[in-house]
């Protein structure tokens, strides 16, 4: 099974957001473009979350030490977070061909020694595409993988978005508007009254130009949602 060519241009894309390269490109692309055919996305975002998790988990015990207080638990936690990953990778793998969840199963589901490195640093790369969506950015799964409902859920709060930066975009308008008009009926005496009101119109205009690119982003994401 080969990935198409959306999830190979999201893996270089990832490759890039990351700023290094992927421990296994070519084994995530085959599990995407398996998310992809049979739509298994609760699954796949299950993994992307429990690593994350998993790879902050191992990031605090190297930092306080196994013989810190709380060390145990926090192991305890990172072998149930391993074995949970482990059965939802291998929920997708089952439906992969023989051969492309055989590479899984010997690359990643062994007894030989470092086989749990290996396993970490794909947690490392699912990670990376958690950090990926938290960034706003988008999957390449299309939205017809997500649930009728949850596609509705997300056009509603886009449209909620959008609607509160359209407030903002007014509010800044009249409040610079009323603030002009009392310029011009009492106008400052001095130098560094000027400055100040300078700084004030700029800062105004500022928001009205935030509002307005993030209300043009959530409008163009919305539209492609539908």
């Amino acid at each position: 099974m080969e990935p198409n060519q959306e999830i190979k241009d999201f893996l270089e894309d990832l490759k890039r957001f990351t700023g290094r390269d992927l421990h296994f490109a070519r084994e995530l692309g085959i599990l995407m473009e398996a998310v992809r055919q049979t739509g298994m996305i609760g699954d796949f975002d299950d993994i992307l979350f429990r690593s994350k998790f998993t790879v902050k988990t191992i990031e605090l015990i190297k930092r306080i030490g196994p013989n810190a207080e709380g060390a145990v638990k926090l192991e305890t936690e990172f072998k149930a977070a391993i074995q949970d990953i482990a059965v939802s990778i291998k929920k997708i793998t089952a439906r992969l061909p023989e051969r492309e969840a055989e590479i899984y199963n010997n690359t990643f589901f062994t007894a030989q020694e470092g086989s749990l490195g290996t396993f970490i640093d794909l947690l490392a790369d699912f990670t990376a595409i958690k950090n990926w969506t938290l960034d706003g950015r988008l999957l390449p799964f299309g939205d017809e993988l997500l649930p009728s409902d949850k596609r509705k859920k997300d056009i509603e709060k886009l449209k909620e978005q959008a609607e509160g930066l359209k407030h903002i975009e007014r509010s800044s308008i009249l409040i610079t508007f009323l603030f002009i008009m009392f310029l011009l009926i009492d106008p400052p005496a001095t130098s560094v009254a000027w400055i100040f009101i300078f700084g004030i119109l700029l800062s105004l205009s500022y928001i009205f130009m935030q509002s307005r690119l993030l209300k043009r982003n959530s409008l163009s994401i919305e539209r492609k949602r539908k």
